[in-house]
């Protein structure tokens, strides 16, 4: 062995080694389809505070008005992960199964609602007959506004169901195109302020909504160690929410382009904690039913949705989080 290489081994090989182990690994890219509502305060947070990134994960975000389209970008294969409610994941688990939740990260009782214009219907189900009312088909908007017509004796056969986006709502409902709209925040907000006749009508209690991390079904399994550092950063964005609410109230303001008043208004109705529970099964248990029996789904027995959960990142990265009898 020549003196130079053993100099080089002594002195060259260490240097080299160090200069290997300080290369910065690549962050892994993700992109992220997430809807434009409160309910997604804890990936706005995320972003905002460098947590996807101190995760190895290079996080692109692409805004959706809602839930429904952030489950269609990652199902037509242009997003890895979306953000959705338990309503969307339950109506589309009626048609296919490649896809599953890695979990919820908040709930609300009350993020969605109920608006009608008081000068063309009220609460008499004799009134309602041959109206039309807008939702979300797909969605907890249709959900909602069908429990909602039960609840108050009007039969959901006697209303027209006017399939439309959120964005188209408030002129629809202005124009008197629909006698009511079921919607979440914050467009029900933005009714409210332009819409000079509307109402909210009691709905509160009829479904609590969760809302999911949905990924397809190949893409949880190949990218195990991904799905868990997207968890692990929205575990800390929900502790900075928890430990700095105006703070987080800010970003939300910034990130939605809202002003003050619609922050106060919504604040109090958002839980952010990630979970995944028994109570979320008997939820989709319930609203499957509900399709089937009202005829929104051609099957024979009950989807069994412990199949369109992904527990396991969730229970390595926070397992008290996870309660599921699997």
């Amino acid at each position: 062995m020549s003196a130079a290489f053993c100099h080089w081994l002594t002195r060259g090989a260490p240097v080299l080694l160090l200069l290997l182990l300080a290369t910065p690994t690549p962050a892994a890219k993700l992109s992220l389809a997430v809807a434009r509502t409160p309910l997604s305060l804890p990936i706005f947070v995320a972003a905002d505070q460098g947590y996807f990134r101190a995760e190895g994960l290079d996080v692109q975000l692409r805004e959706v008005s809602g839930g429904h389209r952030a489950l269609e970008a990652v199902l037509a294969g242009q997003a890895d992960v979306g953000t959705a409610s338990d309503s969307v994941l339950m109506f589309n688990s009626l048609k296919r199964d490649d896809f599953v939740s890695l979990g919820y990260f908040v709930s609300s009782p009350s993020d969605l609602a109920i608006l009608a214009s008081s000068s063309s219907t009220n609460q008499n189900p004799e009134d309602w007959r041959g109206k039309a009312v807008g939702v979300v088909k797909g969605a907890s908007s249709e959900y909602l506004m069908h429990s909602w017509l039960l609840l108050n004796g009007i039969d959901p056969q006697s209303v027209e169901f006017v399939d439309m986006q959120p964005d188209a709502m408030p002129a629809a409902l202005a124009q008197h195109k629909v006698a009511a709209v079921s919607i979440w925040e914050p467009t029900a907000f933005t009714i409210l302020q332009q819409v000079t006749d509307s109402r909210v009508l009691p709905s509160a209690g009829l479904h609590t909504l969760t809302f999911h991390l949905l990924s397809r079904r190949e893409t949880a399994s190949t990218r195990v160690l991904d799905m868990q550092a997207l968890l692990r950063a929205i575990d800390q964005a929900e502790s900075f929410i928890r430990q700095h609410p105006q703070r987080a109230q800010a970003i939300l303001r910034d990130t939605l382009e809202v002003d003050w008043a619609f922050i106060d208004w919504i604040w109090p109705r958002y839980h952010y904690q990630l979970g995944l529970d028994q109570a979320l099964i008997s939820s989709l248990e319930s609203q499957a039913r509900w399709s089937m029996e009202n005829g929104l789904a051609n099957l024979a027995q009950m989807p069994n949705y412990l199949h369109f959960i992904d527990s396991q990142p969730l229970r390595a990265v926070r397992s008290s989080a996870v309660s599921l009898i699997e």
